[in-house]
């Protein structure tokens, strides 16, 4: 065909040459150029487009190879079989009929040889390949028998050791062992990865199968020296680590896949900071259910497509160098931010975001608030009553913070890459003395608009969360989580798919964030959404900022944005202690 040979003539130097004496290889084999050529690129894509292909192509006279080539042959031929069954004979001629009268597009022979069925063809290079392995064999018998000649010490008329100078015996391998162990499939690595089944393969076992096996072990002691171990692998140990968290049940605790925390570091090292873990108060520690991760990843059904071909030429600036703040110019990313950045040149949050912010709080400014066609359009209300679903409450319609992505040309540090860098506060994860359970405070002062840290957890449907909040109810723990609803941009589709309706629970994966305590109204970080690699926003970052100074040992508070008195809720809302003036939880 004219592509095959198009992209035969594109390859390399190297590569041409060598698909060229592969097609005279199997030109021997009656087999056409076209049909080599198609069934190197299946190779070739099998590879992963790798030129360790050609080694196992290559090996023992283009085998493999042929056996694929005769393979394809084989299911072009059955395709052509079912083809001319399925037409009438009257409009489609009979295979015996010359093959300038078939229907088929005729593709010119490079050869001279007739063509042969693939049963025949398989059998031809069987004994190609037996004759070529004997003449091989015969050779390297010749060429022993001469070197005896010259030199007895060669022999090979015993089968004892021969000696060495070196004290140690050596043995001679029989070139009969050679080829049997050449015959071998499990020997042979091309016939391993294309003639296997996947069946066979027997897949290594993950972390949490080796702890489950642990688990149901009747040895004790065996259990312990596995703890031991993981302990050593996972995390370094220490004297204060091991009083905080004990010690005989943190064996069920690890071997059933559960997270021991570091008080010295939460993140594990995740995060540039670390953050240490601070109880003074009881006993209690952290959740051994939860991991610390630094990225959100979905849990199964989210669709979140973050592609760089989604990301358009207007929503990047690859021209820009260093830093996109210093340019003399504003780029495409201040596009989405009304024509100019929306961090200053310290990094902190420009402060026309934190005046908004507050009026909307007081009540000195309307929240602008989407609303859904019906209750069954909305991802909220249609799951708390699947049959008569009530009015959509609203969505507020928040304005989002463009960040420069990967396809901009500005360096890491950028000033418009604030969130995306990570912490960069002294935080700490403590105990609250009011009873609020474990809280975030800073250890150093704040300024207002400063990005203390972003919401990371898992990526559910609105259907998944509200799955898991019924799985709460059904297993009796009587507390549901808060999810963190990517509801900033549902204004602008008019009917959402579920996979499109997102949400971030921190339960069980999440960051530091995931300790963060409710403060009714006059909470001390407000959150933004911001857009990196996502200009369709069904997935976007959630990140916290200050809303004014903070001082240093003061504790980090956020709005959930809990309506106490819903009672349409499956779960009760918990009993609010933020000590608040304005709480809405005594209201309620």
């Amino acid at each position: 065909m004219a592509d095959e040979a198009d992209a035969l003539a594109m390859a390399p130097g190297d590569v041409r040459e060598r698909t060229e004496k592969a097609v005279e290889a199997m030109g021997f084999l009656g087999l056409e150029r076209d049909l080599v050529i198609k069934t190197l690129k299946r190779l070739h894509k099998a590879f992963e487009y790798s030129q360790s292909m050609w080694d196992h192509v290559e090996m023992e006279n283009y085998r493999m190879l042929a056996d694929e080539a005769l393979n394809l042959q084989t299911k072009l031929e059955k395709k052509r079989e079912r083809a001319t069954a399925d037409d009438d004979a009257s409009e489609r001629p009979s295979r015996n009929v010359n093959r300038a009268q078939s229907s088929f597009p005729s593709t010119p022979r490079v050869n001279s040889y007739p063509e042969r069925s693939a049963a025949a063809l398989k059998a031809l290079a069987s004994n190609i390949i037996q004759k070529e392995e004997e003449a091989g064999r015969k050779k390297m018998q010749s060429d022993r028998k001469v070197s005896a000649q010259k030199d007895p010490s060669l022999s090979l008329s015993g089968r004892g050791p021969t000696p060495r100078t070196d004290g140690r015996a050596v043995r001679i391998i029989d070139p009969s062992e050679v080829t049997a162990a050449r015959r071998r499939p499990d020997n042979n690595i091309a016939h391993k990865k294309f003639k296997q089944r996947k069946e066979e393969f027997k897949p290594q076992i993950s972390p949490p199968a080796l702890r489950a096996q642990v688990s149901g072990s009747h040895d004790i002691r065996k259990k312990r020296q596995r703890l031991v171990a993981l302990r050593e692998l996972n995390e370094p140990g220490g004297e204060a680590g091991e009083v905080a968290h004990g010690s005989d049940h943190d064996i069920d605790r690890y071997v059933k896949g559960q997270c021991r925390h570091d008080d010295k570091d939460l993140s594990r090292g995740f995060e540039a900071i670390p953050i240490p873990i601070v109880n003074h108060i009881n006993s209690e520690t952290l959740p051994s259910s939860f991991f610390y991760i630094d990225k959100s990843r979905p849990y199964e059904k989210a669709f979140v497509n973050l592609a760089i071909s989604r990301i358009g030429d207007d929503d990047c600036c690859p021209n820009c160098h260093n830093d996109c703040l210093s340019a003399p110019y504003l780029c495409a990313c201040a596009r989405e931010t009304g024509g100019e950045f929306a961090y200053t040149s310290d990094g902190c949050l420009h402060r026309r975001y934190i005046d908004q912010f507050l009026r909307i709080k007081k009540g000195l400014s309307a929240e602008r608030k989407h609303y859904c066609e019906s209750g069954f359009h909305c991802p909220h209300e249609r799951h708390k009553n699947e049959e008569n679903p009530t009015s959509c409450k609203g969505h507020p319609v928040r304005d989002f913070l463009k960040e420069c992505s990967s396809k901009c040309g500005c360096s890491k540090q950028c000033g418009n890459r604030v969130v995306q860098r990570g912490i960069s506060r002294k935080l700490e994860v403590y105990m609250t003395p009011e009873g609020k359970g474990w809280g975030i405070r800073t250890l150093e002062d704040l300024p207002a608009g400063a990005f203390v840290f972003e919401y990371v957890g898992e990526i559910l449907t609105n259907t998944e969360m509200w799955e898991r909040n019924n799985e709460i109810i059904r297993n009796g723990e009587g507390r549901h989580t808060y999810p963190v609803a990517l509801d900033g941009d549902w204004g602008s589709e008019a009917n959402l798919k579920d996979e499109e309706a997102l949400c971030l629970d921190a339960t069980y994966f999440g960051n530091v964030a995931r300790f963060l305590n409710h403060r009714c109204l006059d909470a001390n970080l407000m959150e933004m959404p911001v857009e990196i690699e996502s200009p369709d926003r069904h997935y976007y970052h959630v990140a916290f900022f200050t809303n004014r100074h903070v001082k240093a040992k003061e504790e980090l508070t956020w709005d959930y944005g809990i309506d106490f008195g819903d009672e349409e809720h499956p779960i009760p809302a918990f009993p609010c202690c933020c000590g608040s003036e304005y709480c809405r939880g005594k209201m309620a």
